[in-house]
């Protein structure tokens, strides 16, 4: 066994220490270094999975791949040429959190192995409560990533639509996209659900093909509890955090850059419609 780690795990959070543990208790056959913070050293030339909270995101890319390490990472948003060259040349690929749920773990399974037939259209909606309307964009992005991961064709135009809750904060974002291939992505995510204790709310992602119809909806598997204060619903599954990580380690391995580069495009290019309101060429 070398002392040299096969994987580096970036972040300072739950979701990188799990990952992490699982990593190691999964038996691989060297150590996993979990690097913490950008002021630590980057200690391997091993790839990198970037798990940390999205401002940090960035600082652990740029070490990463100035050091010449491979890298997959949870959505960067505020991303640079230096990210936005690295996606295109096939050493920065995107993943979300989507991924880490085992039914959207099999869908974008399925969905690599063509078993749709010829694809026609996904949809895919993310219904949220309102308290939670905080977290409404990070739930968009990691659907951004999650729908592009699902077609591998460059992206040609995007329009998007925002509404806003109160006058003030955005609540709703409507986004349809249309691929290389004639592939038209719907995608809903929405702050509108009653108020909860959990974020999860609703979601749902299916994908129309000549042979078959794929559909994921992960939220109806759940738990319903009738106690002291009434009957509540909590999610049978955990968050496992091998999904997650098996998502990364194959994207390490498949060379394929289309859906990355469409995963980085929409990032950049769904605001700017929203923004216009009018469609927008992410055509050279």
């Amino acid at each position: 066994m070398s002392n040299e780690p096969n994987l580096v795990i970036a972040g300072d959070n739950d979701l990188a220490s799990e990952t992490a543990r699982h990593a190691i208790s999964a038996g691989m056959a060297d150590p996993v270094y979990l690097w913490r913070t950008t002021d630590d050293p980057l200690v391997s030339q091993a790839p990198v999975v970037i798990l940390a909270d999205p401002p940090e995101r960035l600082g652990f890319a740029r070490m990463a791949l100035d050091a010449g390490n491979q890298v997959v990472s949870l959505p960067i948003t505020d991303a640079d040429q230096q990210i936005d060259d690295a996606v295109t040349a096939g050493r920065c690929s995107l993943v979300s959190r989507l991924h880490g749920l085992p039914t959207m773990s099999r869908l974008a399974a399925d969905c690599r192995s063509g078993s749709y037939g010829r694809r026609y259209g996904v949809f895919a909606a993310h219904r949220i409560p309102v308290n939670f309307a905080s977290e409404l964009e990070d739930a968009l992005f990691n659907l951004l990533v999650y729908v592009a991961s699902l077609i591998d064709s460059p992206l040609v135009r995007v329009s998007a639509t925002t509404s806003e809750l109160g006058g003030q904060t955005t609540a709703a974002w409507f986004i349809i996209a249309r691929f290389a291939d004639d592939t038209i992505a719907t995608i809903e995510v929405t702050a509108i659900l009653p108020d909860s204790d959990q974020p999860n709310g609703e979601l749902v992602v299916e994908v129309t093909g000549s042979d078959a119809v794929l559909r994921a909806e992960p939220e109806r598997q759940s738990v319903m509890v009738n106690g002291s204060n009434g009957l509540r619903k909590f999610p049978w599954y955990a968050e496992p955090p091998e999904f997650l990580l098996a998502q990364a380690l194959t994207m390490l391995q498949d060379k394929r850059v289309e859906s990355h580069v469409s995963a980085m495009r929409l990032l950049q290019r769904s605001g700017d419609a929203a923004v216009s309101d009018q469609a927008v060429s992410t055509l050279p």
